[in-house]
């Protein structure tokens, strides 16, 4: 770093000392030169103002040292030699020759150390770019090793084991996404039009993930709530009810209408997934085929779950009405109910209560959002030809 900076130091000494050489080059020197009343001054007519602020500043008007009202009266009065810039150092006496001496050493040092400021500066600020010590390099770019230990340690603190595997997977990650924003810019795709929005809603869902990590860290999901869950779960497979689970898959419509073509096509033939995709307004089980998992009578929506305790293997429900629409219900498979250990169940349990926790979390948020929908000038139109 010092080396580059003061490798740019040197370079704006040497411009400073041509143009000083060039202003010297033009200087009006006069020596020897009586005034009136019969005295020896030597004038330095230059324009001082510039050579004594090398860059480093506006040359305001005030005396230096080579411009005092005794030179200014000398160069008045006294004769004018034209010459380059080393036949006017050899025509000054000695005191202006010390003076110049003098002015060119605080030029080389104002200049070294404008330089070599502007080049610690400069170096540095590229260095924050990409400071640490290097991981892996990727086509020369540097990955740090502060990066990767970053995302180990956060891997671990959200209960993930540290192992060889995990860590590989983290460099695997971090190389393939610094190549894919390497070829990004080599091929262009981030100066498409649609591409800025592209990254606005990955940079936005980047911010959600943040976001709930922070409503986690708030409202912690402990093994004690799972645990309490389990012991729910366990409280009502003791129902009579609940002796079997039933592998459930529905197909959900808007109406009772519709409810009955469902009913129809499936009598003609028409897979029941194959309806499922195309007319489910459940879109969660209508991409899996309207499949809804394993449940016992009680986890399943009234009055569906009465049907359900009824229903033979394979068999398809009439169109049963809910507060969301008409389901057609499907019997995929039936089993007797067997209570697992709570360590074979509590991973799944703690994802649904997570899912659960992160929808309290957007509903507390939205309960105090104000949200207008500003009208377009098609709808504003409509709206007054209703009215």
């Amino acid at each position: 770093m010092i080396n580059k900076a003061v490798s740019l130091g040197c370079r704006i000494l040497l411009i400073l000392m041509i143009f000083t050489g060039l202003a010297f080059s033009k200087t009006k020197i006069t020596t020897r030169a009586k005034d009136s009343a019969g005295t020896t001054s030597s004038a330095f007519t230059a324009p001082v103002g510039d050579l004594a602020n090398p860059g480093c500043g506006p040359s305001g008007g005030s005396a230096t040292p080579f411009s005092s009202s005794a030179s200014v009266a000398g160069s008045a009065l006294g004769r004018d030699e034209d010459g380059g810039i080393i036949e006017n150092i050899l025509h000054l006496q000695a005191p202006s020759q010390l003076a110049l001496l003098i002015a060119q050493i605080l030029i080389g040092v104002v200049g070294m150390t404008f330089g070599v400021g502007i080049g610690l500066l400069l170096v540095r600020r590229k260095g924050k770019t990409n400071s640490g010590k290097a991981y892996v390099t990727v086509n020369g770019v540097k990955i740090t090793t502060r990066q990767f230990n970053k995302l180990v340690t956060n891997a671990i603190s959200e209960g993930v084991k540290d192992t060889p595997e995990l860590r590989q997977a983290i460099t695997n990650d971090l190389v393939l996404r610094e190549a894919v924003s390497q070829d990004l810019k080599k091929t262009g795709v981030l100066d498409k039009a649609d591409s800025a929005l592209k990254v606005e809603v990955a940079r936005q869902s980047a911010m959600l993930d943040l976001w709930f990590a922070q409503y986690f860290k708030a409202h912690p999901l402990t093994d004690t709530d799972v645990r309490t869950e389990y012991e729910k779960q366990v409280a009502v497979s003791k129902d009579p009810n609940n002796t079997q689970e039933y592998q459930l898959s529905q197909i959900v419509v808007a109406s009772e209408d519709e409810g009955m073509e469902i009913i129809t096509q499936l009598n003609e033939g028409v897979a029941f997934e194959t309806l499922a995709k195309e007319k489910s307004l459940d879109k969660d089980s209508g991409v899996q085929g309207g499949l809804l998992g394993w449940a016992v009578p009680s986890q399943i929506t009234a009055p569906i779950d009465e049907a359900v305790i009824s229903m033979a293997l394979g068999q398809v429900t009439q169109p049963i009405q809910t507060k969301v629409g008409w389901h057609i219900v499907k019997v995929n498979n039936i089993k007797p109910l067997a209570v697992p250990d709570f360590e074979q169940v509590k991973l799944g349990i703690a994802q649904k209560m997570a899912e659960e926790k992160r929808q309290q979390a957007v509903a507390e948020l939205m309960s105090s959002v104000k949200v207008v929908k500003v009208e377009t000038k098609k709808e504003k139109v409509n709206r007054k030809k209703e009215q």
